[in-house]
């Protein structure tokens, strides 16, 4: 009995010493955070002169300075329709494609599949003058429509296999049933499918909002025109114009990533949920 406990005592210590590593790992990636966050509410003096330590005064009215120098309620707004479009369109445009990978057999299926996977694996700076060529030719530059366009046909690959991984682990016996019954195909991917596959939809939508939100590359290339500017190309001008006040690029920082910030934090849970049961499954 000594031994069971004295046995389980070490088992108890050794998950105690395993933690101490993510713990360091948390600290160090949530501390410039912190940081960025406190220094928000300085003013740009009291940060020159004491970077790490809480404001003496928190100053609310940074926030609202950067708000209006920065107009983010424009890039805000531009963002908005750009992460939702583009989600809305790869749901719908992804779920057919994998359900048609994962339920229908014909040849070269695996040929199809090498295909998606392999667009993955190609960087954007390889197309990126080329693209820019066509989609000024097409008026798609300095366009909301342009950078959707893009962003479905960069996301796309991914958003298939996410899905896919999700649809295989629905037992083919129920299609095949509603298919008895009389259901069409498009009846059963709208009915029976999708509603069982909601956590991976739920898993597809916070990465794309994830990825939209703060995606620089192409959108720094192809939107100009600060009227279409999205948040993160936004911040880089705001910067630029105010890069002498550390308090601002703080504040603007910070106003920056809070949205996807705060919906990371409340859906962390079903997030993290929704990619343990795709990979187990």
């Amino acid at each position: 009995m000594f031994k069971s406990i004295k046995r389980n005592h070490l088992i108890n210590e050794k998950n105690y010493l395993l933690h101490v590593p993510l713990l360091i790992l948390a600290i160090y990636s949530v501390s410039p955070l912190v940081i960025l966050f406190l220094n928000s509410f300085k003013s740009n003096t009291e940060l020159m002169g004491y970077p790490l330590n809480f404001p003496v005064i928190f100053r609310f009215q940074n926030y609202i300075d950067v708000w209006r120098a920065g107009n983010y309620w424009q890039a805000y707004k531009n963002s908005f329709i750009v992460g939702l479009t583009t989600t809305i369109i790869i749901c719908i445009i992804a779920g057919l494609a994998a359900y048609v990978l994962s339920f229908f057999k014909f040849s070269k299926m695996d040929l199809i599949a090498i295909y998606f996977l392999s667009a993955t694996a190609i960087p954007a700076q390889i197309y990126i003058v080329p693209l820019y060529a066509y989609c000024q030719k097409l008026g798609l530059t300095n366009n909301l429509l342009g950078i959707i366009i893009i962003y479905c046909a960069y996301y796309l690959p991914f958003s298939i296999f996410l899905l896919r991984s999700y649809f295989l682990s629905i037992p083919k016996e129920i299609c095949d049933a509603a298919k008895i019954d009389g259901c069409s195909d498009s009846q059963i991917f709208w009915k029976i499918v999708s509603p069982l596959a909601k956590s991976g939809y739920a898993t597809l939508v916070l990465i794309l909002a994830y990825w939209t939100w703060n995606e620089f590359f192409f959108a720094v290339t192809f939107l100009q025109n600060i009227k279409v500017q999205t948040v993160s190309i936004r911040y880089l001008r705001f910067t630029e114009s105010h890069f002498t006040n550390f308090a601002y690029v703080s504040t603007g920082g910070i106003i920056t990533i809070l949205p996807i910030m705060l919906i990371c934090i409340l859906l962390q849970k079903r997030f993290i949920a929704g990619l343990t049961q795709g990979g187990l499954k």
